[in-house]
């Protein structure tokens, strides 16, 4: 049986959403699944449910069997496990624990359709944070549905950006890592700070709400604009005299258009001060053709950047530049700027809102042609 335990699964259990990824040994990285809805698939599951009481059956909260009369919604599913050991709807009492138990079985019963014959050998379950009770809950759930004691980790949402910013290319983070969350009215700075000094290096991360100097106020008033002036001034604050090599960001408030120049700016700014400052305008080409008239019939960049060592100046297509690339500094670029590139690839493929965006973005152009 025991055999049969490679599924390494993870899942991000939210106040609102609930999403969960398993780790592919083909590709190498993480799958998302999810759910059809109405014929179309959707990763994002609402952390909540719905419950027939007569009938002792379990929805999920956006089913049709979820409208019919005499069906209760528990839309804060989340909440209320953590604030009570009963739930009580009018007069249907249940266990909270009861109810959790019923979205996770559900939730990872959304496996079956991808690995039909496979068990899982890790569960990692990221929560916000590790509340006495909740913790205690996930960890009995595990246990009754069969996931051996070692086989399953609750960790809350900082220790699992230091897992993830730590797994990175080294390259990602030859210093410190920043990571900022914008969300309604609060914006929270962390950084992670590596002590290189001790075998092995001892990592921590501290938190900060950087909230107080944005007028949230004028934010609603003046849109994007001022979002974005507001978010450079508040990362300026927070970053200065920090070493930091790659800054991160999430949450809802960083879907809008406005954070790309803003965040362009805030790298810009950090690469120069890991002595990377020779930074450029994207240009007019003046290279091969090729990739030109591959931009005619999809959206296409064409990045560019230094092999050689500080001194050297060689022409492409000569001995020389050739002996280049095959020097460390020209291996030490790739490395970044490939992670880098992959990194903008995943990104694309992980949002369709940009992806869109980009295929607009490209059709425009080629009418204007």
């Amino acid at each position: 049986m025991e055999e049969d335990r490679k599924l390494l699964v993870g899942i991000d259990l939210g106040k609102e959403v609930t999403q969960m990824h398993c780790f592919d040994f083909t590709s190498y990285e993480p799958v998302p699944i999810g759910r059809k809805v109405q014929g179309e698939r959707v990763y994002e599951i609402p952390t909540a449910l719905a419950v027939n009481p007569e009938r002792g059956e379990w929805y999920w909260v956006d089913e049709e069997y979820a409208k019919r009369d005499g069906v209760i919604c528990l839309h804060y599913l989340l909440a209320d496990v953590m604030r009570e050991e009963i739930i009580t709807v009018g007069r249907y009492s249940v266990e909270s624990y009861q109810v959790l138990k019923r979205f996770i079985v559900k939730v990872l019963s959304l496996l079956k359709e991808y690995y039909p014959a496979e068990m899982i050998r890790k569960l990692v379950i990221t929560v916000s944070k590790k509340e006495d009770r909740l913790t205690g809950y996930l960890i009995r759930i595990c246990e009754e549905i069969g996931i051996p004691k070692n086989g399953m980790v609750v960790q809350n949402y900082r220790q699992s950006y230091m897992y993830y910013a730590i797994s990175q290319p080294k390259e990602l983070w030859n210093n410190n890592v920043g990571l900022f969350e914008l969300n309604q009215n609060t914006l929270i700075y962390t950084q992670i700070n590596i002590d290189r000094k001790t075998i092995p290096y001892i990592i921590g991360a501290a938190s900060r709400d950087i909230s107080d100097g944005i007028d949230w106020e004028g934010l609603e008033r003046d849109g994007d604009s001022h979002i974005s002036y507001a978010f450079i001034n508040a990362a300026n604050t927070a970053l200065h005299k920090q070493l930091v090599t790659t800054v991160y960001v999430t949450g809802k408030g960083f879907e809008k258009s406005w954070a790309n120049h803003a965040l362009q700016e805030c790298l810009c700014r950090n690469l120069a001060k890991v002595g990377i400052t020779d930074i450029e305008e994207a240009g007019e080409a003046n290279g091969s053709t090729d990739v030109g008239n591959v931009s005619h019939v999809c959206p296409t960049i064409h990045p560019s950047w230094n092999i050689m060592a500080p001194g050297e100046v060689y022409s492409t297509h000569t001995v020389e530049f050739r002996e280049a690339t095959l020097r460390q500094p020209a291996k030490d670029a790739l490395m970044v700027n490939v992670c880098a590139m992959a990194m903008a690839g995943k990104e694309i493929l992980d949002d369709p809102e940009l992806l869109a965006e980009i295929k607009r973005e490209f059709a425009e152009a080629v009418a204007n042609d």
